[in-house]
């Protein structure tokens, strides 16, 4: 009969094949242009504030906004002294069609030139931005570079409620063609066509793929972009379609 220590030994080397059978070795993924390019998507980095808006000449900065329909979208930032007077008026445009609108106004703080504005945008599109410092007059805001402090793209996503796909369809054929595999990064989708894009947008993380695949729910992800958008169960997420065109 074997004794308590070899019975000891056997468990653990159970314990540790049940661990390594359960393992699931991460996306591998690979610097491009300051992307992060994964299997089939491409995981865009998200950034939380703007750098310093310097009075050096050299234009206003840039960055990209993400939110989902219906919040509010933060925009925040430090302006150098030498280019904002205290409690300069500052305002937060989108671009409709050809014009300008003005979703959000402030001023900036009295010491250290920090402001922070807030906005609802309640249709999901792709808009330009900018933020503008200083007073408008005849109804026109200056729109000189100087004035101009912070601009880019904001993408408003539409929630929708996403499911996720994997274990037990490895291996079997997806409906645009390629066969579903761990390291695969798409999404099934009941109507869009086959190798549409779609933008998803879920815990500060951006992720651009493919649909590859058929669904009956709203959205269908595999394991690959569930796991790139750090989800691991039903959710609400944000999702764009790009058969919806730049806004202005």
């Amino acid at each position: 009969m074997p004794n308590r220590r070899s019975l000891a030994i056997f468990g653990a080397i159970v314990a540790m094949g049940g661990l390594m059978a359960a393992y699931s070795p991460p996306v591998r993924a690979q610097t491009n242009g300051g992307l992060s390019t994964l299997i089939g998507g491409t995981l865009i980095p998200v950034l939380q504030e703007a750098k310093p808006t310097t009075a050096g000449g050299k234009g206003p900065a840039r960055r990209s906004l993400h939110e989902i329909e219906g919040r509010a979208v933060t925009v925040a930032g430090k302006i150098d002294q030498a280019l904002s007077p205290s409690r300069a008026r500052i305002r937060l445009q989108i671009r409709l069609s050809k014009r300008w609108k003005t979703v959000k106004s402030g001023r900036v703080s009295k010491k250290g030139g920090r402001y922070r504005l807030r906005a609802k945008i309640r249709t999901a599109a792709k808009y330009r931005y900018r933020v503008l410092l200083g007073n408008s007059k005849g109804g026109a805001v200056h729109t000189s570079s100087r004035t101009s402090v912070l601009t880019g793209y904001l993408t408003v996503y539409k929630p929708v409620i996403a499911t996720w796909f994997g274990p037990g369809f490895y291996g079997g054929g997806m409906a645009c063609g390629p066969k579903l595999t761990k390291s695969i990064i798409a999404v099934a989708h009941p109507s869009l066509p086959c190798g549409s894009t779609v933008q998803l947008f879920a815990n500060g993380r951006v992720l651009k793929t493919k649909v590859l695949d058929r669904c009956r729910c709203n959205i269908d992800l595999t394991a690959g972009a569930a796991k790139a958008l750090g989800i691991n169960s039903t959710r609400s997420i944000g999702v764009l379609t790009f058969a919806k065109s730049l806004r202005g």
